[in-house]
């Protein structure tokens, strides 16, 4: 009877961590997930000057959900601003994670053409034209590499298409 304790309590680990919902992310093959807006977290912190100047960031979480909405994880990002513009718009660059229930997929943001409108709210703040790189992950997303691209839907969530693949 004393050795059916260390497999309950894996068996009883596992399903803390892996969704009833069967939305498991298993492999590292290609997925979609859903940035949920409702409950989205952003913190603007002001370095330097007054107004937009290099190094200040907006920092951020999210709820990662399915197409069902289904909870599966968070977002966590943290994006600078590289370079401020006299028209009130900035380029930034972004690193952000994305915690998952079998591990953790990690990207970068790179400041291409990432102007963000001056009058852009906190919850709008997805710039439209970016490159995304996957640059890392952490369980089954070890080794993970790729790209991703979002969509911002009419109620400002967003749709992630994960393009990853693992070594």
């Amino acid at each position: 009877m004393p050795h059916i304790w260390p497999t309950l309590l894996a068996a009883a680990a596992a399903l803390v961590f892996i969704p009833a919902t069967g939305h498991a992310f298993e492999e590292c093959t290609p997925f979609t997930v859903m940035v949920a807006s409702e409950g989205r977290q952003i913190e603007i912190v002001d370095h330097g000057a007054e107004g937009v100047s290099p190094g200040d960031q907006r920092i951020g979480v999210a709820r990662l959900m399915t197409e069902d909405g289904d909870d599966v994880g968070e977002i966590h990002w943290v994006a600078t601003v590289v370079q401020p513009h006299e028209d009130g718009s900035s380029r930034l660059i972004s690193d952000g994670v994305l915690r998952l229930p079998t591990g953790d997929v990690m990207y970068r943001m790179l400041p291409e053409a990432t102007f963000r409108d001056p009058d852009v709210t906190p919850l709008s703040a997805a710039p439209v034209e970016a490159t995304r790189l996957i640059t890392g992950g952490t369980g089954v997303f070890a080794g993970a590499t790729g790209d991703l691209a979002w969509e911002r839907q009419d109620n400002d969530d967003l749709t992630f298409t994960m393009n990853v693949t693992c070594d």
